[in-house]
């Protein structure tokens, strides 16, 4: 059985006989349902590396937290990441080839979309969308009094909008709006639902850096790899200079220690457990050897590895913003 038949399967069962839906939470799961069913039919099942996890279980886990009031921010973040990943595929309607691509080069890791969900702890945000289009677009995160939060898509911002001129870690705009002259800014602070709220918003973002930590180690060494393997200087292939090949072998190692406890922190969280002291421990190393990988695989370029026309730049710039919203 295929990855996405399995994920469906899990989907349409906890649905049918073990989920206690509210008439609240019915709103939020119908969409999450329909998302995922459209993201595994486009063979897009993932946005996060879960190699060897128990991936029914953990479905299993997201999807009972959408029956808990003091996880509903946790619920909120899943459905949020879903969603964007789905607009983003839209916005390549009319580009099969090249949706094509972007979906694959994701699930392998050589690609990843900006990351949303730490901004759900900060308040309400409207997000321009422009991904292969010429129309911007707005992803917006709402809350109404009678039927709780809710995300929707429109091309045009709200009367009264202000747009504030912050250039986040994501790399996405902030816009604050007002309705009815009610200023909006406050009302969606998802750690004030509860006290556990918060907690498990901040669980989930330690989890969080530590796979975009991950992979973009991953990516940096699979790019310093390639680059020695092809570049000569003195007449030989770099790859052949003994001191090359251990700069590259203790990053590598660098990276197979935080993949390992990733993936033991990952199961364990899957299960239900809290992983506030463990995530930032693990995080904190995470951080310092994506730090030094990063710096390692810069170094084997050259003076090349500044320049736009190698992605090493582009890894070594968002590590060190990663580290700065980490921390």
């Amino acid at each position: 059985m295929s990855e996405a038949s399995i994920y469906q399967e899990t989907l349409e069962r906890f649905v049918k006989s073990e989920m206690q839906l509210t008439e609240q939470t019915e709103i939020s799961w119908d969409y999450f349902q329909s998302a995922y069913k459209k993201l595994a039919e486009l063979g897009f099942t993932e946005v996060i590396r879960l190699e060897e996890v128990d991936k029914p279980l953990l479905l299993k886990n997201m999807a009972q937290i959408f029956t808990k009031s003091s996880h509903l921010s946790l619920a909120l973040a899943i459905l949020w990441q879903l969603a964007v990943n789905l607009t983003v595929l839209d916005e390549l309607e009319g580009f099969s080839e090249a949706k094509d691509r972007l979906a694959a080069s994701i699930v392998k890791g050589e690609t990843y979309v900006n990351w949303p969900w730490h901004n759900l702890s900060s308040g309400d945000r409207i997000y321009p969308l422009s991904f292969c289009s010429p129309d911007e677009k707005y992803f917006i995160l709402d809350r109404d009094e009678d039927k709780g939060f809710r995300v929707f898509l429109q091309s045009t911002l709200p009367e009264g909008s202000q747009s504030v001129e912050r250039f986040g870690w994501s790399g996405l705009k902030e816009i604050r709006w007002a309705r009815e002259g009610e200023q909006l800014q406050g009302s969606i602070y998802l750690g004030k639902l509860s006290k556990q709220g918060f907690q498990t918003v901040q669980d989930l973002e330690r989890f969080l850096t530590i796979a975009c930590a991950l992979g973009l180690m991953d990516m940096t060494l699979k790019a310093g790899y390639k680059f020695v393997k092809e570049r000569t200087q003195f007449g030989q292939k770099i790859w052949d200079f003994q001191v090359i090949k251990h700069y590259l072998a203790d990053a590598y190692s660098k990276y197979q220690a935080v993949s390992i406890a990733f993936a033991e922190l990952t199961e364990y969280f899957s299960r239900g457990n809290k992983i506030t002291g463990e995530g930032k421990a693990i995080q904190q190393v995470g951080f310092d050897y994506l730090q030094q990988v990063t710096d390692i695989t810069l170094q084997v370029h050259g003076g090349s590895g500044y320049m736009r026309e190698y992605p090493v730049q582009r890894f070594w710039r968002d590590g060190m913003l990663l580290i700065l919203y980490g921390k």
